[in-house]
């Protein structure tokens, strides 16, 4: 997770500094890598809540597999 945000900001920053000097070469970056670092990173973060949300599910039914159980 965490290296997917540096991913991002690398591209925007490459961006901001591609944009100093030819904003069309800028623009072009953003739209051919951005759209798809943003839907794998938000394809994992789907995961993650659904891994999430299914654990908590099966600790309040008593199903959680042994040693699951934080708290």
């Amino acid at each position: 997770h965490r290296r997917e945000h540096w991913m991002l900001l690398d591209v925007c920053e490459e961006a901001t500094a591609l944009g100093r000097r030819n904003w069309r070469k800028a623009q072009s970056l953003l739209r051919s890598k951005l759209p798809k670092l943003v839907r794998e990173h938000i394809g994992s973060m789907d995961q993650i809540a659904v891994l999430f949300i299914n654990t908590n599910r099966a600790r309040a039914r008593g199903l959680a597999p042994p040693g699951t159980d934080v708290g």
